[in-house]
């Protein structure tokens, strides 16, 4: 059997995450079977995910949008599948070209699309989700089999399908460069990007879904009723995503009078995102639409003490590592995190990182493997 994986949709943090520790774990599992496999990947993309070349079907790289990446799958995939013998092709997202002379499985890791108006969005951002939903669906129903990235996923897709044996769930991994272990550089990276004090800790793209106006609120709260110190910050690190919700998140900082106390990183690499989670006397995330997030299992693995709000997976995510406020309510996200915010209090740590050890790309790889092989269809 000949399996062609798809790495053409991987062009952002998440993406480039999972197929960076997967497809060599996956080649190792290959190897060491009668299968084969082969990837579909664009020049670029060689950069990060160190592959053996001999296994690589190369795409140039005109082809990174997502609008030209689908027109030369649908125009071409079926092509380069009958020409290299594919018996079944993994797409490891949620939009795929379904090639009806192969099994095709996909892998649903993005609910922002089913969950969008809920929230206030750009109208740009507003069209992007309608379209991804509509596509999400048209692909979840094509596809042969289905990876849900966490039980929340899992339960959604039965929405979408019913009652189906095609959907199989499978967590992503844990990546060992984040744990607790102190480098002798955090401290010289936490002054670096301006940080000289204790800490609060949130981070992830700023899009509406992850609510960040409501930690910023509850700080502002606590900060003004004197019931955590004020020399400890709020540090906010994630890209930008959505000029609206930028520019409200801005204002209502400007509002709160704390424009130094509050301090938005924008986007940091891997290494200062080690040292912020390391240091932070509290890690929250007030997100409310989530598959399985990248952000829960780094702050599990680096030790944090951990604030999140009780909307699904969170609770599926840290289960006993977190302590839970009512999402979107400031108030209850102030009041924990006025519980948890002093060193006082019982420590998370062996909770958070029992938790972590949970999370394995070489499971995960196992386990997808084993999904790519099986007989059954």
């Amino acid at each position: 059997m000949k399996i062609l994986i798809n790495c053409l949709s991987a062009v952002n943090g998440g993406g480039i995450a999972y197929l960076s520790n997967m497809l060599p774990l996956l080649i190792e599992h290959f190897a060491a079977s009668e299968h084969d496999c082969c990837m579909l990947m664009m020049k670029h993309q060689a950069e990060w995910l160190n592959t053996p070349t001999e296994h690589i079907i190369w795409l140039d790289d005109s082809h990174r949008s997502a609008l030209r990446r689908l027109l030369w799958e649908r125009r071409h995939l079926a092509r380069v599948a009958k020409q290299n013998n594919i018996d079944r092709i993994f797409t490891p997202y949620q939009i795929h070209t379904h090639i009806s002379s192969t099994m095709n499985i996909i892998m649903l890791r993005n609910m922002e699309p089913y969950t969008f108006h809920n929230y206030h969005y750009s109208l740009k951002n507003k069209l992007r989700n309608i379209l991804l939903k509509q596509m999400t669906s048209a692909s979840i129903n094509k596809a042969d089999r289905v990876i849900a990235v966490s039980d929340h996923v899992h339960t959604h897709s039965e929405t979408l399908l019913g009652k189906s044996d095609k959907v199989t769930r499978i967590y992503h991994g844990r990546d060992d460069a984040f744990s607790p272990e102190q480098s002798s550089e955090d401290l010289q990276i936490l002054t670096n990007l301006g940080i000289d004090y204790p800490f609060i800790f949130t981070c992830g793209s700023l899009l509406p879904y992850r609510n960040c106006e409501i930690i910023i609120q509850a700080y502002a709260q606590n900060i003004e009723q004197q019931l955590i110190a004020d020399d400890i910050r709020l540090v906010i690190a994630g890209k930008s995503d959505d000029k609206a919700y930028s520019k409200m998140l801005a204002e209502l900082i400007s509002q709160t009078g704390l424009k130094k106390q509050i301090i938005m990183l924008g986007q940091v690499d891997k290494t200062c995102m080690q040292a912020l989670y390391r240091h932070a006397r509290l890690f929250v995330t007030a997100s409310e639409t989530e598959a399985c997030p990248n952000i829960a299992i780094e702050a599990m693995a680096s030790g944090c003490r951990i604030v999140a709000s009780d909307s699904m997976p969170m609770p599926e995510i840290f289960q006993q590592a977190a302590c839970y406020f009512k999402q979107g309510d400031s108030l209850s996200l102030a009041q924990v995190m006025t519980q948890n915010v002093s060193h006082k209090t019982p420590t998370c740590k062996p909770l958070a990182l029992q938790r972590a050890a949970d999370f394995s790309w070489p499971l995960c790889a196992q386990q997808t493997f084993e999904l790519l092989v099986s007989t059954t269809s």
